[in-house]
């Protein structure tokens, strides 16, 4: 922020985030609020009818507490390198993917409010192609 200030720009920090539950403000509140961010009306998972179904979920299948959970599928023997150095995990898609299925047929969540993110670009590719395989096979799920 210093760089555009000093460069002339009007600079202003949010106070309060209206889009997130507060279990994924939390992250970016820490990150770069120092905590400050105050969640709006409206955020709360109770106020959230998909957030209540992964709440619903999660403590089915992971008895987990919550509408946010992190999966640790890290697994050395099959992290591969692809030919430009970016690194990529295929038991990391077998759980994502098995996951957003559950999520699409389950629950009936759409494959637009499911986000799989990765930092590396290999993953990123293996992703979506297991993203149009699945359009192609479960055309009713409108995976893409």
């Amino acid at each position: 922020m210093a760089r555009l200030e000093s460069s002339g720009f009007l600079v202003t920090t949010l106070i309060e985030q209206n889009r997130a539950i507060p279990a994924i403000a939390i992250i970016y509140s820490e990150a770069f609020y120092h905590g400050s961010l105050v969640n709006g009306a409206g955020t709360s998972v109770e106020e959230r009818p998909l957030a209540r179904k992964l709440l619903e979920f999660n403590e089915k299948n992971y008895q987990k507490k919550s509408s946010v959970i992190y999966l640790d599928v890290r697994n050395k023997e099959v992290q591969k390198t692809a030919t430009n150095g970016s690194i990529y995990n295929e038991q990391n898609l077998v759980t994502r993917t098995d996951l957003a299925f559950k999520l699409m047929q389950e629950l009936g969540v759409a494959a637009k409010d499911i986000a799989c993110l990765s930092f590396y670009t290999a993953q990123v590719r293996l992703y979506q192609s297991a993203v149009e395989r699945m359009d192609q096979k479960y055309k009713q799920l409108q995976c893409s």
